[in-house]
């Protein structure tokens, strides 16, 4: 068996028959791997590009008789280039899977750190958002602390100031907070509607209802959700009024991830055409930021629906929880 490189596939074989009585007219015949037969009076055979493979050149001649004489054999392989040899393409396959595997890597890595970057950046800008809230409600909390005081009021003053010393500590301890319970969210709805009730001197009652298959401490909101639609409640709707306000807040599970709460108040609510824009809600402006950071960073979906009608004004708040 002969071992030849891949470069050495251009082959010419000879061969001879000795038989002096024939005078070298002997006819040969000759194929390879077991292919069909040449005939021919030539004493060499030529084969011009060869592929690699193993070979088997068999090479007969005929006697006087016409007899074919058995075969004489010639074994040779022509080996593959080294780069179709089985450990190139192993090496080359590993190669090429490691260099997708590294771009792809790289491409993920680097659209990881830009996701997380910009979600860093709305989650800073949520929270200086939100953290607004609590200057506002200091705002309005001390401006009636300083009226009672104004009015030598001392014991409205004393309970107003505790309630608000109440109210600003879980502010404090909730506004950062990406979700709180909705207990807690409740909580500081009735120290801020009883703070409103010292303020307005209970021009206004409230009740927040909630529906019997919720239970506020299984369930998570963003914090200082409700609180400003309330507010707006207040400045819009009750502020005119000298006394028999109202305002009704109703929570209800629409479905198993679906959570609605309804603000509803008896007031005038503001005309729509003539609207004042110096006078808009700040704690609204804020809410509506936040609510649009809070959809791209929770992915939730948070819907609000104002309805004015001349009975009131209801604002209806759908979380996704």
């Amino acid at each position: 068996n002969i071992s030849l490189s891949y470069r050495d596939n251009n082959l010419s074989i000879r061969y001879r028959t000795i038989d002096f009585t024939m005078q070298s007219k002997i006819d040969y015949r000759y194929r390879l791997n077991e292919g069909p037969w040449t005939i021919t009076r030539s004493i060499f055979s030529n084969f011009s590009a060869l592929q690699s493979d193993d070979y088997l050149y068999e090479v007969q001649s005929k006697n006087r008789d016409d007899i074919w004489s058995d075969s004489t054999t010639l074994s040779f392989t022509i080996n593959r280039p080294w780069w179709e040899t089985w450990w190139f393409c192993g090496l080359s396959f590993f190669l090429i899977s490691l260099l997708g595997f590294l771009v792809y890597k790289r491409r993920t890595d680097f659209y990881k750190e830009k996701i997380k970057i910009e979600r860093e950046i709305r989650e800073l800008e949520r929270a200086a958002l939100q953290a607004q809230m609590n200057p506002h409600f200091i705002f309005n909390c001390l401006n009636s602390i300083q009226n009672y005081i104004m009015h030598n009021d001392k014991v409205n003053a004393m309970e107003y100031l505790s309630k608000f010393a109440t109210l600003i500590r879980q502010s404090l301890n909730e506004s950062m907070q990406q979700k709180i319970s909705l207990a807690n969210e409740i909580s500081m709805l009735h120290n801020y509607l009883d703070l409103e009730k010292l303020r307005f001197k209970a021009k206004f009652d409230y009740t927040i209802k909630l529906f019997s298959h919720i239970i506020p401490e299984e369930i998570s909101i963003p914090p200082l959700l409700i609180q400003p639609y309330v507010e707006n409640a207040i400045i819009h709707g009750i502020n005119d009024m000298e006394q028999g306000g109202k305002i009704d807040i109703k929570i209800s599970k629409l479905s198993s991830t679906k959570l609605q709460v309804k603000i509803s108040d008896n007031g005038t609510g503001p005309k729509l055409p003539t609207i004042n824009k110096s006078h808009k809600s700040l704690g609204m402006s804020i809410t509506s930021k936040r609510l649009a950071y809070n959809n791209n960073l929770q992915d939730s979906d948070i819907q609000i629906k104002p309805n004015y009608s001349e009975n009131g004004t209801e604002v209806v708040i759908t979380i996704t929880i």
